[in-house]
């Protein structure tokens, strides 16, 4: 009976796909395989003596339901959702036989079921391929007209192996959930590279989909990492350049829908600084910025080759946060390093600093490299601003800690920058850093009038050489400034001078 009932299952669906071939007939491609299925299944024998026919079966069912496309013409022709209809219902019967037969009743494991539907989604992977041919030689005999069916076609195919190939990785890496998001995100950027080259508006929307879909499990991550898992940082590495890549691919996309990419981008970058603060360790010594720092020359590389003012502003707020975090636990990160006698320690934040500044410099140098004729200059002219302001107050908290944390140090540390800054301002004409040395030799002076002349008497022998050495500086860049520009001022402390 049960041999009677499979083949005329299969009289049955040879017959419907045949007569789909005909004008007007081609949703019996679709309605023959969903009626197929529903005949085939109550005679399926997952475990008895009919088993391995009833492999066979589901076999032939899988094959003549992908090679029908490929033979008949018309279904290619007709509407997408005939071949799409069939197509789909052919992959969730394959999918879920397998899943019994594999899975439920042999006790496989994920493995096994995952590597399974890792090979239907090259199948349909490589059917996409060959359908893409097929319409291309279609097009040169004019047998298909209608292009927009076409092209939904190979969308349609590609969108299940993508498919697929999620649910095959989510079976696989079941409990890495890094490696699940890497995948699907990085899924999301090939279909982003699809859409730029389309500009198909469901493409757009089906790499959204999945890139958030990919976000939701990075944002489960931030639950179960754990501190020092380096190995995660591969993945995190991967994921970060799925949203580099994809931005990569939006930068010349100006409509309204570009919004919901960018809102994703932050999220997924916000996630990304989350995880890497809970890997790294910190013991109170302030390693995590070092970890940061090392991050920063990564963020400062991919965005500099990127033309998008908008979602490069993370890149601000990740810089305000460390640099705050850097400039306020400093003198907490030095006692702690002295206190457990590893001083050598310090030398993680000073290396971060260094980081910090060769991060500047290559965004400086590969914004006007990549885009010289359309640089952000608002955005170049904040982050100038910022790194600028953190480097002169770290570069004095150094300074203030190598010696003994006197405060007098500080004064002729800051009088020989602004002396600096204010001669090649001068010798070079530099209105910019003829500004700055103004406003670091305007500081120092409130200093000294506010400060330095009215602490008590320790170190005033130091106290006295910071007063002379300022005095000094001011009547050199007073002669400076008298024999190049006349002694006018007029000017030069305007911060518009900055942007210039």
């Amino acid at each position: 009976q049960a041999y009677g009932v499979m083949i005329a299952t299969f009289i049955f669906l040879i017959s419907s796909y045949y007569f789909s071939s005909k004008k007007n007939l081609e949703h019996l491609y679709s309605l023959g395989t969903i009626f197929s299925i529903f005949t085939l299944l109550p005679v399926l024998d997952r475990a008895g003596d009919l088993r391995m026919v009833s492999i066979v079966s589901i076999v032939s069912l899988v094959i003549l339901n992908v090679v029908a496309p490929f033979v008949i013409k018309r279904l290619v022709q007709s509407k997408i959702k005939n071949l799409i209809l069939g197509l789909v219902s052919g992959v969730i019967f394959a999918v879920g036989e397998m899943f019994y037969f594999w899975y439920g009743d042999v006790d496989q494991s994920k493995m096994t079921i995952g590597v399974s539907v890792l090979l239907f989604a090259v199948l349909y992977f490589f059917i996409s391929f060959l359908m893409t041919n097929l319409i291309r030689r279609y097009k040169k005999t004019e047998v298909i007209k209608n292009d927009v069916s076409s092209s939904d076609t190979i969308y349609a195919l590609l969108g299940i192996s993508l498919s697929l190939f999620s649910l095959s990785i989510a079976y696989i890496f079941s409990k890495s959930p890094e490696v699940i998001s890497m995948i699907w995100l990085f899924e999301s950027s090939i279909l982003f590279y699809f859409y730029h080259r389309s500009k198909d508006f469901k493409v757009y929307v089906l790499a959204l989909v999945l890139m958030f879909v990919g976000l939701l499990k990075l944002l489960n991550l931030l639950n179960v990492i754990e501190v020092s898992d380096y190995t995660s940082l591969i993945s995190l590495f991967i994921i970060m350049g799925s949203f580099v890549v994809s931005l990569k691919f939006l930068e010349s996309e100006k409509r309204d829908l570009r919004h919901f990419h960018d809102f994703g981008h932050v999220v997924g970058m916000i996630f990304l600084s989350l995880i890497l603060f809970r890997i790294i360790p910190d013991h109170g010594l302030g390693l995590h910025i070092f970890g940061f720092a090392v991050f920063n020359v990564f963020l400062s590389v991919s965005y500099s080759m990127i033309f998008s003012g908008k979602i490069k502003y993370y890149f601000i707020l990740f810089l305000l946060y460390v640099f705050m975090a850097q400039i306020f636990g400093l003198e907490s990160f030095f006692h702690r390093a002295e206190v457990i006698d590893m001083s050598y320690l310090k030398i993680f934040q000073y290396l971060a600093t260094a980081l910090f500044a060769l991060a500047f410099g290559l965004y400086v140098s590969l914004q006007k490299m990549f885009h010289e004729e359309r640089q952000d200059k608002g955005f170049s002219y904040a982050i100038l601003v910022i790194s600028s302001l953190y480097l002169f107050v770290i570069s004095s908290q150094y300074i203030f800690f190598l010696f003994n944390e006197n405060e007098f140090i500080l004064t002729i540390y800051w009088g020989l920058i602004s002396f600096v800054f204010l001669n090649l301002g001068i010798q070079r004409d530099l209105l910019k850093l003829r500004t700055i040395g103004l406003y670091i030799l305007s500081l120092t002076t409130i200093k000294i009038l506010l400060y330095d002349i009215w602490t008590g008497l320790n170190d005033a022998i130091l106290r006295v050489f910071a007063l002379m050495l300022v005095g000094g500086i001011m009547i050199a860049i007073s002669v400076l400034y008298s024999k190049k520009y006349g002694g006018d001022l007029k000017g030069e402390f305007s911060l518009n001078n900055l942007k210039k």
